[in-house]
């Protein structure tokens, strides 16, 4: 049985890099269980998308795949692939975004949580000295301590939205996708299939720091 072609179209493009770069390159495809190929084509597409966003540039695909007389899309596949192209639309900057942001966000947190620890040791204290005079510890923690928290919280709800987006992608592009793919015409498809995949790239980043923040955040209360 022939083996399906990765591409529908494609182009060799041989370049050279820094040996320290090349064995990094094999170092992390061993560690992925990816072919270096593969590895490579995935950085390549990730930054080429994010370069396209920024310059705002469109996706140019090749010419157009001819459908057979026919074989055109059912109404109802139509109507699931316009579903899931508008999702898609809709949640992909908002994954983007959140694999920017969590590292700041995570950063924030942790800078919160340890004010708020020096806050506490303050108050266990009992008094301080504020322009030379003694006063409760109590007295100077607390508006301090409440602004922390409502910091806190908002960040905690952030952290909700990118779980929704999250939960949003999976249900309303990845599932639906799974289930009309098939259905679909070659060209269109693939095009699709890139966009699901870059989004996948970007949450393999993003799960892990989502996990580990909102473990701090709930540590918290």
């Amino acid at each position: 049985m022939p083996r399906k072609r990765l591409f529908q179209n494609r182009e060799f493009i041989g370049f050279v890099i820094e040996k320290q770069q090349a064995e990094l390159l094999r170092d992390i495809a061993k560690a992925e269980n990816i072919s270096v190929s593969e590895l490579c084509r995935r950085i390549i597409a990730e930054w080429l998308e994010e370069a396209r966003v920024r310059y705002g540039l469109q996706f140019q695909p090749a010419a157009a795949e001819v459908v057979p007389s026919g074989s055109a899309l059912a109404p109802l596949v139509e109507k699931r692939m316009e579903d899931v192209v508008r999702a898609l639309a809709e949640v992909k900057p908002a994954v983007r975004e959140a694999a920017q942001r969590l590292p700041e966000l995570r950063r924030r947190v942790e800078e919160l949580l340890g004010e708020l620890e020096r806050l506490r040791r303050l108050r266990r204290a009992g008094v301080v000295i504020v322009d030379g005079k003694v006063v409760s510890a109590d007295e100077v923690v607390r508006e301090r301590e409440g602004l922390l928290e409502e910091e806190l919280s908002k960040i905690k709800e952030e952290v909700r939205r990118i779980y929704r987006v999250r939960s949003r992608f999976f249900r309303e592009v990845y599932a639906r996708w799974e289930k009309v793919r098939r259905e679909v015409p070659a060209r269109e498809a693939w095009r699709v299939e890139s966009e699901v995949a870059l989004v996948l790239r970007w949450l393999d980043r993003v799960d892990p720091q989502l996990r580990e923040l909102w473990r701090m955040l709930r540590r918290r209360g």
